[in-house]
């Protein structure tokens, strides 16, 4: 299981992988260096125990209102879709938990 340290740290990763993808050029290549690093994030609180509600709670949750404070609800949302895909795998629903 994973410590609140863990925890802040890897949403504070989360964010700041977000964060770099929406500064650079939006190329195909840094999507997937994007999603990478994400997946690697996904796979590793799964080797820590977390799963499904919790990683929702803990982690996106979060991480979708950090993007929303930063970027607003138009360009906070579509981050939060992109981030959502990558740690997912898939095109999975906008978690659109919080509100702006």
């Amino acid at each position: 299981m994973a410590t609140e340290r863990e925890i802040q740290e890897t949403i504070a990763r989360c964010v700041s992988i977000v964060v770099f993808f929406q500064n650079s050029q939006k190329t195909s290549k840094m999507k997937g260096m994007m999603a990478a690093e994400v997946k690697a994030i996904a796979g590793w609180l799964e080797e820590a125990g977390l799963c499904g509600v919790v990683i929702d709670e803990q982690i996106l949750f979060p991480v979708e209102s950090e993007l929303l404070t930063r970027y607003g609800p138009v360009i906070g949302r579509r981050l939060n879709a992109e981030f959502a895909r990558a740690f997912k795998g898939t095109v999975a629903p906008v978690l659109m938990h919080a509100t702006a």
